[in-house]
């Protein structure tokens, strides 16, 4: 989200984006709010210089495949209300399994021990 109606490249349902945003009062609570909806994800506190950054978690039950803008909202620098939308193409989750096998390996038999014969010269 760092470019003002630009495009975050994709982002999976359920999954965490960083959210950066300039222009903001310093020290300001910043609102991160998702889809047309307006769903408040996240909250947010600009720092000294007016910059909000953070991650925020795509809500798990975005239709995968949709376009979402993902809005931040408070205070700008000069007093006013301040939004910046970036919209977010969100992508089906990945799914990973992993299959494991155990494998039993029996130890070799030890060696029995014989006495040695003190007769022997050779």
């Amino acid at each position: 989200m760092q470019a003002n109606g630009g495009t975050i490249s994709a982002a999976a349902a359920g999954s965490t984006i960083t959210v950066v945003a300039n222009g903001y009062k310093a020290n300001a609570t910043v609102a991160v709010l998702f889809g047309t909806s307006r769903t408040r994800i996240a909250e947010l506190t600009a720092d000294a210089n007016g910059v909000v950054k953070g991650d925020v978690k795509i809500p798990a039950d975005a239709t995968p495949g949709g376009v979402y803008p993902v809005t931040t909202s408070g205070t700008g620098a000069s007093g006013s209300a301040l939004e910046i939308t970036a919209n977010l193409n969100v992508t089906a989750a990945v799914t990973t399994t992993v299959s494991t096998t155990t494998t039993s390996i029996a130890p070799a038999p030890m060696p029995t021990p014989t006495q040695a014969n003190p007769d022997y010269a050779g």
